[in-house]
C-alpha cells in the first residue's frame, strides 16, 4: 500500500463519525464470523495471531493519533456471550518527549458488553518516548455513554458483525497480522515517517 493512500485514509479517517454499538453475539456466533470474514479481508482469523487494522485518527503531525484494533477479539468470560474483549493501541505520531501526553503509544485492553452498550479498561499501558512503562493499575468501572468516540467505534468493531466480514467497507486499512502490538505501531511510523 502507498504511503500517499495511507495519509488519505488517514485523513477519511478523521472525518468518519461513530454510532452506538448494539449487537449482540455468541461464542458460535463469533467464530462462524471469522470464518466467513477470512474468505474476504487481508488476514484469516482462524491462521494469524493478530489482524491489525487502522480504524481512527485525529489531528496532523506531529500531534496526529492514530488507534489500530486487533480484529481477533475474544470472550474472556464464555458464560457470558455478551462480554467482548479486543486490544486496541493508540498511537502518537510525534517523537518530542516534551509534549505532554507525548508517549510512544498506548495499549488497551477494552471490555464491551455489547448488549448494554458499556465499555470498561480491563488492562493496558502506556511506552513512554523514555522507554519507561506505565501500566493501568487494574480493570475501570463500567462505563456507557461512549458512542460518539474512537471507543464507540472500537465497540461497533466489537460487537457488530458487519466490521469483521468487510474491513474495508468500513473505513478501516489493514496493517498486519504483527503479534506483538508494538510491532503494529512501529510499522505505521515508519510509514508515515519517511514522509517527513
Amino acid at each position: 500500500m502507498s504511503r500517499v493512500l495511507i495519509a488519505l485514509v488517514a485523513a477519511v479517517l478523521v472525518a468518519v463519525g461513530s454510532c452506538a454499538a448494539h449487537a449482540q453475539s455468541t461464542g458460535l456466533d463469533r467464530a462462524l464470523w471469522d470464518m466467513e470474514a477470512s474468505k474476504t479481508r487481508e488476514c484469516n482469523a482462524a491462521g494469524m495471531p493478530r489482524c491489525w487494522y487502522m480504524f481512527f485518527a485525529s489531528n496532523e503531525a506531529p500531534y496526529r493519533q492514530l488507534w489500530m484494533v486487533d480484529l481477533k477479539v475474544r470472550n474472556p468470560e464464555p458464560k457470558n456471550a455478551n462480554l467482548i474483549e479486543i486490544d486496541v493501541t493508540q498511537m502518537h505520531d510525534g517523537d518530542d518527549p516534551d509534549v505532554k501526553g507525548n508517549d510512544d503509544f498506548l495499549l488497551y485492553t477494552l471490555q464491551f458488553q455489547c448488549k448494554e452498550k458499556k465499555y470498561r479498561v480491563a488492562d493496558g499501558f502506556a511506552l513512554k518516548l523514555d522507554g519507561s512503562i506505565q501500566e493501568s493499575k487494574g480493570a475501570t468501572e463500567w462505563y456507557g455513554g461512549y458512542e460518539d468516540t474512537w471507543i464507540g467505534l472500537a465497540g461497533k468493531i466489537a460487537c457488530e458483525k458487519k466490521y469483521h466480514l468487510a474491513p474495508g467497507d468500513n473505513n478501516m486499512v489493514f496493517l498486519g497480522d504483527f503479534h506483538r502490538p508494538v510491532d503494529a505501531v512501529d510499522h505505521t511510523k515508519a510509514i508515515l515517517w519517511l514522509q517527513r
